[in-house]
């Protein structure tokens, strides 16, 4: 667990322990079995995401749904405990469909949880190098702008890019990697000519301060 997921659980601890003393302060402590359950589901899913930054660390860095594993566990708890939250006042006493509606929400993070897992293996068992990858595709992109613009704006702009990115740490984690993903999105649009050239300079402007932010979160 790195630096950047250590911040994540401690966001996560502070995160649960203000939600809860909110919830029994508003509520108190006497509450139906199906608000119970909604409670246990709501704890359950903050352990899923201590359980995943301990458990499958070489699994963060890998993309399932655009998503990395910590952004997933992430969602799964504001899902639960929003759905939750909602179930423990409409339906206090519905057992049934708080326990089904509950175990569905399990279920489909669970489903996507090992296809990111699956996926994450395949590709390491493949060779794939991601942060290799992104690299190569950056400079291709950049170098392609350079070549084809006859704006000097443009050059400049994509020229302080590539710089940029052949000064960072090549070496990615899971904290940019969303970035790193955006970032051959925005080139990727550059590169189409239906763009105007203003556009094309704010965007490379965008990707300079995605570049400079991926070289502060890498550097944490």
């Amino acid at each position: 667990m790195d630096a950047a997921e250590k911040r994540w659980l401690a966001i996560d601890l502070v995160f649960l322990l203000i939600y809860f003393l909110i919830f029994f302060i508003l509520f108190g402590v006497e509450h139906t079995l199906p608000v119970w359950i909604n409670i246990f589901f709501i704890l359950l899913s903050h352990f899923v995401l201590w359980f995943c930054l301990i458990i499958f660390p070489a699994a963060n860095n890998r993309f399932v749904l655009s998503s990395t594993l910590l952004m997933l566990c992430i969602a799964f708890i504001l899902i639960v405990s929003l759905i939750g939250t909602v179930l423990m006042i409409v339906a206090s006493n519905n057992l049934k469909f708080t326990v089904l509606a509950q175990l569905v929400l399990l279920l489909l993070f669970v489903i996507t949880l090992l296809g990111n897992y699956n996926a994450s293996k395949h590709t390491a068992d493949q060779g794939v190098d991601i942060t290799y990858d992104f690299v190569n595709r950056m400079i291709y992109l950049l170098l392609n702008i350079q070549s084809v613009s006859k704006n000097r704006d443009i050059v400049l702009s994509a020229k302080k890019n590539l710089d940029l990115l052949r000064s960072s740490q090549y070496q990615s984690k899971s904290i940019v990697l969303a970035f790193e993903q955006q970032m051959i999105q925005l080139l990727t649009d550059v590169s189409n000519d239906a763009m105007d050239e203003a556009a094309k300079i704010e965007t490379l402007d965008e990707v300079q301060s995605l570049l400079s932010l991926r070289s502060e979160l890498l550097k944490a």
